[in-house]
């Protein structure tokens, strides 16, 4: 990516949560001359191995269809994002990864020389509400950037 304006990431999921934050952007900060990076990071879980004591495992088979399941919505949300694109003369990349999510979006920006970040924590309860989700929190702290947190829709807003 040219170096002729802001550089800003945006970590996207599967969720329609993802889409919220990517309009919130664009009504509210979007300049012409930014580029976004899309970042999706898939976690992947620790996998049990069979044992005596526990006995049980997720099969190959069953872990591959999980991946490529996630894989086709997240895919989804992305060609949502390209009807942004066409309409706004939005320059932007997309950067699949797989780890721990906090960490690789940390190095991803690093790495691209972001000027932001702009992620959702989404409020999964009561007590999450008082706190910052666990990326973002990781993201806050670890970045060295400026990071925009997005709550979730309340009644109120």
């Amino acid at each position: 990516m040219s170096t002729c304006g802001r550089i800003v990431m945006i970590p996207i999921e599967k969720s329609s949560y993802s889409k919220r934050i990517v309009e919130w952007y664009f009504n509210k900060l979007w300049k012409y001359v930014d580029q976004v990076i899309f970042i999706h990071v898939y976690n992947i879980p620790l996998m049990s191995t069979p044992t005596a004591r526990f006995g049980y495992s997720v099969a190959l088979p069953e872990w591959e269809g999980v991946h490529k399941s996630v894989d086709k919505e997240v895919l989804e949300r992305i060609s949502e994002f390209e009807e942004l694109r066409s309409s706004k003369n939005l320059r932007f990349k997309t950067i699949y990864k797989t780890g721990e999510a906090g960490v690789v979006i940390c190095e991803q920006a690093n790495k691209e020389n972001v000027n932001f970040i702009i992620m959702g924590s989404r409020g999964l309860g009561k007590i999450a509400r008082v706190l910052i989700g666990k990326v973002s929190r990781h993201v806050i702290l670890h970045s060295g950037l400026p990071v925009l947190v997005i709550p979730p829709r309340t009644e109120e807003n």
